[in-house]
């Protein structure tokens, strides 16, 4: 929340900044937010009399942001006090919040972003792979099914769709095999857990991902097929022949 400016305006267009220049205006010094979201206007005047200004906030070029357009009307009647002080009193055209500040709302979207799952890969030995013969899941840790794929010829897992994200955050998910052993195949029993983390980088979020059991970046799942071994009996008949009368 730190960094937002805002501007002091003669005309409520907001084209005619305040300056020192201005008659009964001493000093200026415009603060820009803190981390909780709060600036301020300070102005020192060496005159009494009336004044009208005008705050809008300034547009600092943050990527996805859309700026309040909020125009506050601030009149300021200076008096002359005690002990030879001037005395300010501030009313603004709209609401203030329960601590007497004016607040602004902006908008914040960051473009989202997405993980392409296209790291896993399937290896089969004692025979060839065939085109969709093993099935395999990306799940959240609860058990909920986010994803879904099959192999190709080559191995590459190929799933229906991406990992989405819309937020920054640390998200976790484990990729497993499906497929069931059968007809001389067994097959992978790991799970492999996935670490994903989003970060906002200049108004765009950006997934990146790290396997926690694996050295490297891709995830392989490795079946065995050893075919059935199969017996036959070879059985022989004699037939005897009546002799000839």
């Amino acid at each position: 929340l730190s960094g937002y400016i805002f501007g002091l305006y003669m005309d409520a267009a907001c084209t005619l900044p305040v300056t020192t220049e201005i008659d009964g205006v001493q000093g200026l010094d415009i603060v820009a937010t803190d981390a909780v979201g709060e600036g301020w206007i300070d102005i020192i005047f060496d005159q009494t009399g009336s004044y009208t200004f005008y705050v809008k906030e300034t547009a600092t070029g943050i990527n996805n942001m859309t700026y309040s357009d909020r125009v506050v009307k601030v009149d300021i009647e200076v008096t002359n006090g005690t002990n030879g002080k001037l005395i300010a009193e501030v009313t603004y055209d709209t609401a203030v919040n329960e601590d007497g500040e004016l607040e602004f709302t902006n908008i914040y979207d960051p473009k989202d972003t997405e993980l392409i799952i296209d790291f896993v890969t399937k290896e089969l030995s004692g025979r060839d792979l065939v085109a969709g013969e093993f099935t395999f899941e990306v799940q959240n840790l609860d058990g909920t099914i986010v994803l879904t794929g099959t192999n190709g010829v080559d191995g590459k897992v190929t799933f229906d769709k991406t990992l989405e994200f819309d937020k920054v955050g640390v998200y976790s998910y484990n990729v497993m095999e499906t497929s069931k052993d059968g007809k001389g195949v067994t097959t992978d029993k790991n799970i492999h857990r996935i670490i994903v983390t989003v970060s906002d980088i200049g108004g765009e979020l950006h997934a990146t991902y790290v396997l926690v059991d694996m050295v490297g970046d891709d995830v392989v799942f490795r079946n065995t097929y050893v075919p059935t071994k199969v017996s036959y009996t070879i059985r022989s008949y004699i037939y005897l022949a009546e002799p000839a009368v």
